[in-house]
């Protein structure tokens, strides 16, 4: 599939489910990445992929469910339950009490979780300069009142 024919509502990545929700691009673009996928290099996306290709069936759950403009919503909440049930993870069904928002943020971030956990992580700043702890460079003589 060409670019011009892709769905740009979808995450950039051709093998992703999850909607295209966020971009650093600040000029306008017709690509955008999904929560996985945003401001990750090409390591950690492979690595993403490996593991959405397990969880794929939560990652079109949460996607059919953050569309609540069909009239097939109902439908969509009865297949979730019906796949989370399937998949033996009784733990990520709606909670008594739970609003469809919050339960919504509670399956996405067990897929963040799930998606996530192998990623190799990019150096932080004071990894990169070579610095064991941000308070070492502090002089606190200067601060306390003699």
């Amino acid at each position: 599939m060409s670019t011009e024919e892709r769905d740009h509502t979808n995450c950039r990545v051709p093998t992703c489910p999850l909607l295209g929700t966020m971009s650093s691009n600040t000029t306008g673009t017709k690509d955008w990445d999904c929560f996985l996928h945003f401001g990750r290099n090409a390591a950690q996306r492979k690595a993403i992929d490996s593991q959405l290709d397990h969880w794929n069936w939560l990652a079109i759950i949460t996607r059919k469910l953050r569309d609540r403009s069909t009239e097939s919503w109902a439908d969509n909440y009865r297949s979730a339950k019906q796949e989370i049930i399937v998949h033996k993870q009784p733990e990520l069904l709606i909670q008594k009490g739970e609003s469809v928002s919050k339960w919504l943020v509670r399956l996405e971030k067990f897929l963040s979780d799930q998606c996530t956990q192998d990623v190799p992580q990019l150096p932080s700043l004071s990894e990169k300069m070579n610095i064991k702890d941000s308070w070492e460079k502090c002089n606190f003589n200067d601060l306390v009142p003699v």
